[in-house]
Parts: C-alpha cells; structure tokens; sequence
C-alpha cells in the first residue's frame, strides 16, 4: 500500500511515494524547462506533461493506492468553457497588476475591509488584482472559467472542477470568516460565482474524486483510485512538519520564505501586515516574503555559475565580515511586512574590499533578515511559538541554517527532509486511507536541533540593525 503524492511549484514538478510502515520510498524532482516556466508563469499543458511524466517515474512497482495534490497559493489561469488554457498559470511571482493593487491599498479603509473580510493585504501576489488587470484587457469572457494551478491539475485527473478552501483561502476572493466565496471581491474581480470552481472544505468524506482511466493511463496506476483535492505547498508544509498543534511556528525558506502558526479562529491585527489562510481544518496566520532561493539562483547565475552550492557555502567561512555589506533581498518586490511592490533590492554599504565572499554572506543574512522582520510582526499578532521548525531549501546549507539559530538566538528545529510539503501530501493520503483520523494527526519531521552560538548571535543581530536602517531608507 502506497500514496502517490503529486506536486506542481512554481519550478518544478515533483513526485513522492509514500508507504506508511517505511516512509518515504521514491522521490523526483525535475526542474521546469524554460518553455513551461518562465520564473513568474508556467504554461499549463507542459506542466501537466511533465506532472504525469515523473509521477510515472516515480509510482513504477508501487501499489498505488491514493494520489495526493500539492500546489502553490495565489496562481490564475483561465480556460474556456472546455477547460482549455486561454492564459498561462500567472502565479505569485506575476507583479503585472502592482498598478493595480497598489491605489487601492494607499486607501486604508479599503485596504482595512478588504484585509478583514478576506485576510489579504491589497497585493499583486493575490488573483484578486490579477483578475482587476485581465478585465481591463478584456481577457475574460463570461462563459470562461477562472481556475488556478490546482484546480486545473484536479480536472485533469478527476474530471471535476473543485477546490479546497486552503487554496481559496489565498486568492482574496474567500471570505475568511465563513470560508464561502466573498461577494465584494468577486464582484470587483468583475466574474460570477458560475466562473469558479466548488469550493470545498476538508473533510474525509467529501475531498477526494476517482482517478479518470487517461490519467490513470498516464501514471500507471489503477483508475478510479481515490484523489484528493489540491492544497498549497505552504499549507502542507505545516501538515508535513507536525505543526498543525498549537504553538509550533514554522519557518520555509525555498523559492520564497515564509512563517506560519495555526489557530482556530482567524488571527487580524488592527493594523494590516500578517495574512490570514487556512489550512485543511483550521487557520493559518503567517508572512511571507518574495526573496529567498530565488536570490540565490540569481547570485550564483549573475556572479558564480561555475562554483557549487558547497562551493558557495564555502565562500561564507572565508568572508570577512567586520565592515559588512548590506543584501535587501526585494530582487522580486516585497510582500512583507512593507507589503510594497515596487520595492526594489541589491546591496547597499559596499566597499572596494568587499568580494564575492563578503556579498554571498550578505545575501544569506538579508534574506534571513527580511524573515525575521516578518517574525517581529507576527508575534505581535500571535503569541510567541514555544518551538520553530525549518523546512526547504535552506536545510541543504548547515552554514545558512546556522545563522538563522543565530539571528533567532534560540534553538531551531532542522527538519531532516527539505519537503515538508510533500509529506504534508503523504499525511492527507493516510487520512484518506483511514490511517490517521486527521491530517493534524500526522507526526511529521520535528527535525534536529540547532543551537544558537552567543557570540555570533551577537555580531549577526548587530548587522540586522544594520539592515534595518538601509531598509528605512527604500531602495537600493
């Protein structure tokens, strides 16, 4: 007995087989080639292609008994009335509607009710704004159906046009009080409740459709297997690492970064800056940021791409950081806590004896810097988590996970595996499966251990205040 847990980022496709008595037992990850992704769209035909690929990949000699959808939050794609694409999958990473959602948050009553009734800052990132902007160029037509990564990686293997409420929850198109559409920001969205897929709430019963006997083909698995609705990467991730409890926050640094706690009521500051989502069956109150591998990927192309990401690692124990440089890792704009799309990043406070040593350090302490801005604001809104866990890309570098045990100055949780996400899949499958009650059940990767070394807390939160005071002053 195995789950095939699927997942679509905004990268990669991936694929994870998961048997509960042995864990995870076969595992893919392929990179987007440029003509599916472009860093801030996919096209969804290659992306499906390449989903049905490596889960092939992947399931061969397993007995596959539940599929698994992971996707990421805040994508829009639209499709006729057929469900064939009209539009790329536009997805977090899109700032084409900045203009628009940027008049709209400088007007704080708006912002504020759009922000309570929805948990959404007015942002580029959420569909809401993308949908603003396809209005004004007349790219949907009112038998369209809007959709999102998920959705249409659903209909392409059930047959169904459905979504959870995780997912919707992203979109500022939900209410977050009664987990139902939300009149007010369809309606400025400009579609009806017709154009959009069902929404649905987690339950055993209800959140899974059978396998169609293509797909299935495509797979090579049995049809009419059992599969379950997508969820965002960002939702699983907190299934994956156990952190459903009360309590435990944790800390994703991958394409972006992100902070998340649960709670079981929507958590709204009176001032807007944290989000408000929800996971399979409670809230999700966290910050996000735009900058974070994504900044890595682009130092090694621009200055070393000849060098390993050990190699690059290793220019950190060289670095001399006694007159440091400064990273603001707005490369992508920023999300939190400035919420400011037209943020724009680089370094600041460079000297002529600063060399690529000096700026990558500067590079992996500014996007940890930009996260730990985030955890200031969320722990006014929250009460401080008794234990943080870290997952993603991060975890690969024990050198950048130490500086973030020293910025924190407190013991992190280093998650063994760098796909909570996944395994956050894999606990919805063993729901499914009637082997755990609920995915809060799922133990997940609590990780090892990471303690802060004093003096380098120390010398790290000195250059913080630092960052600080090159991020009052705007842009590079």
């Amino acid at each position: 007995m195995a789950i095939l847990v699927l997942e679509a980022s905004t990268s990669a496709a991936k694929a994870m087989v998961y048997e509960p008595q042995k864990g995870v037992v076969n595992m893919i990850t392929r990179m987007y080639p440029e003509s599916v992704s472009d860093g801030s769209t996919i096209e969804a035909d290659g992306m499906m292609a390449m989903i049905f690929e490596i889960g092939n990949e992947a399931a061969a000699g397993y007995d596959i008994e539940v599929v698994a959808l992971n996707c990421t939050w805040h994508s829009v794609l639209i499709t006729d009335s057929s469900i064939r694409p009209k539009t790329r999958i536009l997805t977090w990473a899109w700032r084409d509607a900045s203009a628009i959602a940027m008049p709209i948050r400088a007007n704080e009553e708006l912002t504020r009710t759009l922000y309570y009734e929805t948990g959404c800052m007015p942002h580029a990132i959420y569909p809401l704004y993308k949908l603003m902007l396809l209005q004004q160029q007349d790219m949907i037509k009112p038998d369209d159906k809007v959709l999102d990564q998920g959705s249409f990686l659903y209909h392409r293997l059930t047959g169904e046009l459905r979504a959870s409420t995780s997912l919707i929850s992203g979109t500022a198109l939900m209410n977050t009080h009664n987990l139902d559409w939300n009149q007010h920001t369809i309606e400025m969205a400009g579609i009806s409740v017709n154009q959009l897929p069902e929404l649905q709430r987690y339950s055993k019963e209800n959140t899974y459709a059978t396998l169609l006997p293509e797909a299935a083909r495509l797979l090579g698995v049995k049809p009419g297997i059992p599969v379950g609705l997508p969820y965002p990467d960002g939702s699983m991730n907190q299934v994956g690492a156990g952190a459903l409890k009360p309590g435990i926050m944790t800390l994703s640094v991958g394409t972006s970064g992100a902070l998340r706690v649960t709670s079981d009521k929507p958590i709204l500051p009176q001032s807007p800056g944290t989000w408000c989502y929800y996971a399979p069956d409670r809230y999700i109150c966290g910050a996000a940021t735009n900058g974070a591998t994504n900044c890595v990927d682009w130092f090694k192309i621009t200055f070393s791409p000849e060098m390993s990401y050990k190699e690059m690692d290793n220019m950190v124990l060289r670095a001399d950081m006694s007159t440091p440089p400064t990273f603001l890792p707005f490369l992508y704009g920023e999300r939190c806590p400035g919420w400011m799309d037209s943020r724009r990043g680089g370094f600041a406070g460079i000297l002529a004896a600063h060399r690529l040593p000096e700026l990558y350090t500067a590079l992996l302490e500014g996007i940890l810097f930009n996260l730990y801005q985030c955890y200031e604001l969320l722990t006014t809104a929250t009460d401080a988590p008794y234990e943080i866990r870290i997952s993603g890309g991060i975890n690969n570098s024990r050198i950048w996970s130490q500086m973030a045990a020293d910025l924190w100055n407190q013991p992190l949780r280093i998650a063994k595996s760098s796909q909570a996400s996944l395994l956050g899949g894999a606990a919805m499958g063993m729901a499914a499966l009637g082997l755990i009650n609920s995915p809060e059940d799922f133990e997940g990767d609590r990780g090892l251990p990471s303690e802060p070394n004093p003096e380098n807390s120390e010398l790290i939160r000195a250059r913080y205040q630092q960052y600080l005071e090159f991020y009052q002053q705007g842009n590079c």
